[in-house]
C-alpha cells in the first residue's frame, strides 16, 4: 500500500475544505491567541496541527483521525530500517513535491553546490527513528492523524539522509504541520531543515506556527504576516527566487493586452468574468485566458471565452505567459505577485466575486499594497 493515494485523498479534502475566504479572520485570531508560547518545536507543530483540524471541522477531523490509527500501525510495520544505503553524497536534498527547482533561492544554491531532488518514494525507519516517534506518541496519544503524517514524513527524510548524507534538507511545505516535528527530527540526525516559499500567502491559520532552521520568503510582508500567525520570527530570510524573476527571451514579446489567470472559479463566476472581459474585447483589446491546470473545466472555459486565446498550460510556461502579456488580471494569484516583481502591470478583478474581493484587505493580500488597477475602474474608463 503506497502513500500516493493518501496524498490524493488529502488534496481532495484540502480542496473542499479550503476556507481561506469563508472562515472568519476574527475567529482565526481568537483561536490562535488561545495557545501559549510553544515550549519547543514539537509543541509548535502540535499547535499547527490543532489549527488545521479546527479548519476541517469536528466531524471531518473525527473520521480522519479514526482512519489514521490503523494506517499508522500499518506503516510502522511496513517501513524497515534497511530501506536505504549510502550510494552518493550531496550537500543538500530538495523535496520539490511537484514544484520547480527554481523556487530554491540563489543563495542556497551557492551555499549547497550539490543539491539533489528527492521524490519521497523511498522510506525507512531506523531504531533511532522509532524512538523519536515514540516520544511524539507519548505526548499526543490520541492525535492519530498527526501520527500518520509524521511517520510517513520521518520515513521519507530518514531514507534521504541515509542515502545522501546531506548537510541540509530543503522543502516547500510551510502549510504542513509536520514541519516543526521534522525540524526537531533533522536535528537528531545533525541536519538542517530549510523551507522555501512557493505560493501566495494570506491570513489563514492553515499556515500557522511554522518553524524551520531557515524559512525563505519573497517579501517582508510575509514575515510580518506569518509571525502574526504564530511562526517563530528568527527563522525568516527575505530573498526573491528565480521562479519570481523573468528572464527576457529574444523570441517572446507581448502578444496580448491582457491575460486573465483563472483559479478555482464556479460556473457562475466564470460567466461573469467572460462577460466582463468581453467588454475589453469589443474595445479591440487582444485577450488571453490561462486556465488553472488543476481546477479549470477546459470545455467550459473554451465555450465561455470563444473570443479570446485559451493558453495551453502544458505548452506555455507561466514565465512565457507573463512575457507575452502587457498586463496580468486575476482576483488573487501568485502570478499577480510575480508580475509585480517583474514590472508587469496588474489588474485585480473586483467584479466577478465581490464577496471574496471584499475580504482581501482583511486577509492581508500583498498585491493590494502594490501598484495595481481595479478591473471595475478600468472598465468604467472605457
Amino acid at each position: 500500500m503506497g502513500t500516493e493515494w493518501l496524498r490524493k485523498i488529502g488534496a481532495a479534502i484540502g480542496g473542499k475544505q479550503n476556507r481561506v475566504f469563508t472562515y472568519p479572520v476574527d475567529k482565526q485570531k481568537a483561536y490562535i491567541a488561545r495557545f501559549p508560547e510553544p515550549k519547543d518545536g514539537i509543541e509548535r507543530g502540535y499547535f499547527h496541527y490543532c489549527c488545521q483540524m479546527k479548519l476541517y471541522g469536528q466531524p471531518t477531523h473525527f473520521f480522519m483521525n479514526l482512519a489514521a490509527l490503523p494506517l499508522s500501525a500499518y506503516y510502522l510495520a511496513t517501513f524497515k530500517a534497511a530501506g536505504a544505503t549510502t550510494e552518493e553524497t550531496a550537500d543538500a536534498v530538495f523535496f520539490p513535491d511537484g514544484k520547480p527547482f527554481n523556487i530554491v533561492p540563489d543563495s542556497l544554491q551557492v551555499r549547497y553546490a550539490n543539491i539533489v531532488s528527492a521524490s519521497g518514494d523511498g522510506k525507512a525507519l531506523t531504531k533511532e527513528d522509532r524512538k523519536f516517534l515514540k516520544g511524539i506518541f507519548r505526548r499526543y496519544p490520541v492525535s492519530w492523524m498527526l501520527w500518520l503524517k509524521v511517520i510517513i514524513k520521518v520515513a521519507q527524510y530518514s531514507h534521504a539522509i541515509t542515502k545522501y548524507k546531506p548537510q541540509a534538507i530543503i522543502c516547500c511545505s510551510e502549510y504542513a504541520y509536520t514541519g516543526p516535528f521534522l525540524t526537531a527530527y533533522c536535528h537528531t540526525r545533525g541536519v538542517k531543515l530549510i523551507n522555501v516559499m512557493h505560493g501566495e500567502k494570506m491570513y489563514y491559520m492553515r499556515d500557522s506556527f511554522a518553524h524551520y532552521d531557515e524559512f525563505y520568503v519573497w517579501d517582508q510582508h510575509y514575515v510580518d504576516l506569518l509571525t502574526d500567525l504564530g511562526a517563530e520570527k528568527e527563522q525568516f530570510r527575505v530573498e526573491l527566487p528565480g521562479s519570481m524573476r523573468l528572464r527576457k527571451q529574444e523570441d517572446i514579446s507581448p502578444q496580448y493586452d491582457y491575460t486573465y489567470y483563472l483559479g478555482n472559479e464556479s460556473k457562475e463566476i466564470l460567466e461573469t468574468i467572460a462577460d466582463t472581459m468581453r467588454v475589453l474585447h469589443k474595445q479591440g483589446k487582444r485577450l488571453c485566458v490561462r486556465p488553472h491546470p488543476r481546477f479549470s473545466d477546459l470545455q467550459l472555459v473554451n465555450q465561455l471565452f470563444d473570443y479570446a486565446n485559451i493558453e495551453d498550460c502544458k505548452a506555455v510556461t507561466i514565465e512565457q505567459s507573463l512575457l507575452q502579456t502587457r498586463a496580468a488580471v486575476s482576483l488573487y494569484s501568485t502570478v499577480l505577485n510575480q508580475a509585480v516583481c517583474n514590472s508587469i502591470p496588474i489588474v485585480i478583478d473586483d467584479i466577478s466575486n465581490r464577496r471574496d474581493f471584499g475580504k482581501l484587505k482583511e486577509l492581508r493580500y500583498i498585491c493590494l499594497h502594490k501598484e495595481h488597477k481595479l478591473l471595475s475602474k478600468m472598465i468604467g474608463e472605457l
